[in-house]
């Protein structure tokens, strides 16, 4: 594995903080870094399945290439939930360890599940895009991702690829879902 030295940083991180936020600009290999740090959470905390929420061609190309492109990923099964309704069900159906969806789908795998909810993890690719969680008219994605982020997921990880000069309005809308809630997951 040949990882820089900043993304053993950021394995780091997600390993030790059960929820967390990366703000990391495009490009530095934010995505390699998870998913190492994903494959040692596999093994070591057994939190499969792993849900990975990213626009549409980021779950549908970018995470299924990097697993491929690097030989110590090249053993995860990743299953790429998007396209018609049955055919995000028949991506369900298969054996992966990660499971990528698109934010528009959101709203249809949590009521697909219902209270079924399988994902132990929840990593949001390109988080801005759950915006808006702490408006009473909240985005519909992040009500729905909220509904079992307390309950039912042990980790939580959110990317960005780049920041905005008014940080705190991208930052504050975010931390409920960041917020450790221990409590809930061990009574859950």
């Amino acid at each position: 594995m040949n990882l820089r030295p900043y993304q053993h940083t950021i394995v780091d991180f997600i390993l030790t903080h059960p929820r967390c936020n990366l703000f990391v600009p495009m490009g530095l290999g934010k995505t390699v870094a998870t998913l190492t740090a994903l494959d040692v959470l596999l093994v070591v905390e057994d939190i499969a399945p792993i849900l990975v929420i990213a626009p549409l061609r980021v779950a549908a190309t970018t995470w299924p290439d990097e697993v491929a492109k690097f030989p110590h990923l090249r053993h995860l099964r990743v299953s790429v939930v998007v396209g018609s309704a049955a055919a995000r069900r028949h991506a369900l159906e298969q054996e992966a360890d990660i499971y990528c969806i698109n934010y528009d789908t959101l709203k249809w795998l949590v009521e697909f599940y219902k209270d079924r909810w399988p994902f132990r993890m929840v990593v949001a690719d390109e988080c801005s895009k759950l915006k808006g969680f702490r408006l009473r008219q909240g985005t519909r994605r992040a009500r729905a991702l909220a509904t079992h982020v307390h309950t039912k997921v042990e980790r939580l990880e959110r990317g960005r690829s780049t920041c905005h000069s008014s940080i705190s309005c991208v930052l504050e809308p975010l931390l409920p879902l960041v917020v450790v809630r221990l409590y809930l997951i061990q009574n859950a």
